[in-house]
């Protein structure tokens, strides 16, 4: 999925953990001009978690993308430990001025593709 840290852009990550253990995930995203950057985060045993793409305050389970800033950007999330199945979906939403004072508004949200190692 593509999402964006643009000027009125807001893009999050959804992941859901249906196992009754937890689950660690590796997020790899690639920027507009090629740098990739690879966090890890925990889902909780039947839980979700919402990470936000362009969060600016390091926390638990909350990583900061340095090279994503202010940058259109695809992600890829695969599991970082033993390999339980989660749920990924990505949610982007703009609002965006225009040159002429118009704000285009609106927002998408992306399933994840499954991969099979």
């Amino acid at each position: 999925p593509e999402g964006s840290t643009m000027n009125g852009f807001e893009t999050y990550l959804l992941l859901s953990n249906p196992n009754t253990t937890d689950a660690t995930v590796a997020i790899t995203t690639f920027s507009d001009v090629g740098a990739q950057e690879t966090q890890s985060v925990t889902v909780f045993a039947k839980t979700r978690l919402t990470v936000y793409m362009n969060n600016q305050k390091l926390g638990a389970n909350a990583p900061v993308w340095a090279t994503i800033q202010g940058k259109p950007f695809s992600v890829r999330v695969i599991p970082a430990g033993t390999a339980l199945p989660i749920v990924v979906e990505q949610a982007v939403y703009w609002n965006r001025l225009q040159a002429n004072g118009q704000y285009w508004r609106g927002g998408d949200a992306t399933m994840g593709f499954p991969v099979i190692k």
